[in-house]
Order: C-alpha cells, then structure tokens, then sequence
C-alpha cells in the first residue's frame, strides 16, 4: 500500500503530502500539539485546519472524519486491523462518557459531548465499512487462492473476524441502549448520532447474518473439495505404483475412497485369449506358480494412509428446510428451535438465538410466520417474541 499511497497523494500540493499522509498513518489516535509543530511548518498546519482536513482537539490535532473516510476508500486501507480499531472506538466511548459523569464543569461536559458525537460517527462510519470488506476479501480468497489448506485456513480466519464484528456489534448496541448519558443530556447532535448508529446496527447485523452464511458455505466447500482432491490422489497414487494390476484387494481400496470409485476391474494377461478359455488348468497353474492363484491366502495388501476426520464439522444450517419442517408443527419458533438438533446434539443458546434473529430479518422466511406483535414468550432466562407457524400449503 506504500507505493499507491505515496502516487495517490500526489493529487495534492507538495507541501500537505507529508503531514497528510503522517496524520493518515496515525489516525487510530490523536498527534499531540509538541509532534506536529516539530514535524511541520505552522503556517502548513492553520492551511489544513483553515480547508478542514484537520480537526484540533484539546490534547492535539488528527483528520477531518470525511477525510479520513475517503483516504481509506480510495487507498483501499480500511481492512488493516478492523475489529481492534471498533474495540478501541467502544474503550474511547467509554472513557469519555465516564468523564462526562465525573465533571460537573459545563464546559468540560460539553467538551465531553463533542468527542462522544465524533466517536460515534466514527464507530458508524467503521461498522458500515468493515461487514463488507471483509465480505468481499472472504469472496477473492475463495476465488483466487489454489492451495486448499491456504483457502481453509484464511476463510476460518474471515469466519472469525466476522463473528467478532457480530459480538461487537452487539456491544455497541447495549451501549446505545443502556448509555445513561443519552438519558441525562439531550444534546440534538448527540442524540442524532446515537439515532443514526441504531439504524447502523440493524443494516450491518442483517449482512452480518448474510456473510456468516456464505462465508461458512465457502469453507464447506473448500472441505468437501479437499477431501475429494486428497482420495484422487490416493487413488492415482495405487495406480502409479500399478496396484491396479497386481493387488488382490483393489476394489475393496477403491470402495473405501469415498468420491472416485472404480466399478470394474479386468485381469490383463499377454496369453492369446482362446489358450486362456480352452486350457484353464494351465492358467491355474500359472498363477499358481507366481503366488497369486488363491486371493485368500497369498493376497499382499494395500495399506492405505490413516485419513484424518474433518478439523471442523458442517457448519451450514438450511433455514429454508428448517422454516419448512416448522410450519408443519405448532410451537412457537423459540421453543422449536430449541428441539432442533444438529449433529445429534441441541443447538446452542447463540446458534438458536442467531437463527431466530435470521428468520426474522429475511423477509422470505417471515412471510411463512405469523408475528403476535406485543405478545412474548420465556423460556429459562429468555424472553422473546412470539411467532406461530403458518400452515404450509
């Protein structure tokens, strides 16, 4: 990125290269007054804070949110470290609303609210960015890598920052729900932030959803295919070493590998055909004489290599089947979903509740439901909405 980021900035005056690049490379923080007056001539600095692509703060100066948002897309850096920058975002949130709580001091509490406004638009900006690079990165990594165990290994890594994206995602909503400084201050730009990021959280947690699925139906079948790529090899490998011709126990290799399976098997001989069928006692004899006459006491066996079980299970779930099997019962969607059983074993709290928040946001499946608006539901400590099944027709 070095190379494209140094031609990109090209686009500006020589002199606001250097400090606007600097401060790119730092956003993830603030550069004190002391750093950028020793790194930059003053009068470059007023410039870029007159143009607004600097922002000065009590403590120093960083990028204008707008600048900022559109460097990242146009040098195409917005996926370097993603969920620790949301993580950071939620501490930053945190500390200054403490600080909001701790001041009776208008002018710092209104110090308070500023910075709570920015992060918050920062937080926005970040969660509605990062669901679909990371998309669109597990997308390419299927495409384009060959290496099987490569593809695995960087689809499970996309599984997972996804699924941290899910888990704070759900934190950012608990903090717009349960903030009190959004009770005790009705600042209007604040509480246009915190209105804006709601309507954030529910647009990225639906394709939060969506990219789980498809990243997870990647990874089945990058481990299907691998498996069937591993027994071709193997059987390639019988058939290079000529097992094919001269093993007793051939069909029961090829019946074991599960993909290519070899149906038929001819026994291959330089003998004019018409010897073989008239004197069949003589062909006894001579394979009698090479040790393979009698397969069940001189049969040499091929001994396959110990073949590893999956490292991780099938992890897709068909909510089309599942919504089906529903409606052809009469509990309510929560209850059912606690019956349903996956390899065996009941699904657990945050699958069932991730299915029942799916169903609910993919507007195909609703319509197969029939939502009791007002009307919950407890099972254990949770308490739900009730949905019915509609019979299917």
């Amino acid at each position: 990125m070095a190379n494209h980021s140094r031609q990109f900035l090209h686009l500006f005056q020589k002199r606001y290269r250097d400090p606007v690049e600097v401060f790119f490379r730092n956003r993830d923080r603030e550069l004190t007054t002391t750093e950028v007056f020793e790194s930059f001539d003053q009068d470059t600095v007023r410039e870029l804070l007159r143009l607004n692509v600097l922002l000065e703060e009590d403590s120093g100066f960083r990028l204008d949110e707008r600048v900022e948002g559109f460097l990242e897309q146009m040098l195409e850096a917005g996926d370097a470290a993603p969920v620790e920058w949301l993580e950071t975002d939620l501490k930053e949130f945190d500390r200054w609303e403490g600080f909001y709580h701790q001041t009776n001091d208008l002018s710092q509490q209104n110090r308070c609210i500023a910075k709570l406004v920015r992060i918050l638009k920062q937080l926005r900006n970040r969660l509605l960015r990062q669901n679909n690079e990371l998309q669109r990165a597990a997308d390419y990594d299927y495409r384009t890598e060959s290496n099987y165990e490569v593809k695995e290994a960087k689809l499970q890594w996309r599984l997972e920052e996804t699924e941290a994206l899910r888990t704070v995602l759900g934190e950012v909503d608990i903090r717009m729900k349960q903030a009190t400084v959004f009770q005790i201050n009705r600042d209007t730009a604040l509480l246009q932030a915190r209105s804006q990021m709601i309507e954030a959280i529910l647009s990225v947690g639906q394709k939060v959803i969506q990219s789980l699925q498809q990243i997870a139906e990647y990874l089945n079948r990058v481990r299907r295919d691998y498996a069937r790529v591993r027994k071709l090899i193997q059987l390639q490998d019988l058939i290079d070493r000529y097992e094919l011709d001269t093993q007793s126990n051939v069909a029961e290799v090829a019946e074991t590998l599960e993909g290519p399976l070899v149906t038929s098997f001819n026994f291959h001989t330089v003998l004019a055909p018409n010897l073989l069928d008239e004197n069949p006692a003589m062909l006894a004899r001579v394979l009698a004489k090479q040790g393979i006459a009698d397969a069940g006491e001189n049969a040499r066996r091929v001994v396959l290599p110990r073949m590893e079980a999956p490292a991780e299970p099938e992890i897709l779930i068909d909510a089309e089947e599942l919504i089906e099997d529903f409606s052809n019962q009469e509990r309510d969607l929560f209850a059912y979903l606690a019956n349903v059983k996956l390899d065996g074993e009941h699904l657990e709290i945050e699958r069932r509740i991730s299915l029942f928040c799916e169903i609910l946001t993919t507007t195909d499946l609703l319509n197969r439901c029939k939502v009791n608006d007002g009307r919950s539901r407890r099972i254990d400590e949770w308490e739900y909405l009730e949905v019915l099944p509609l019979p299917s027709h």
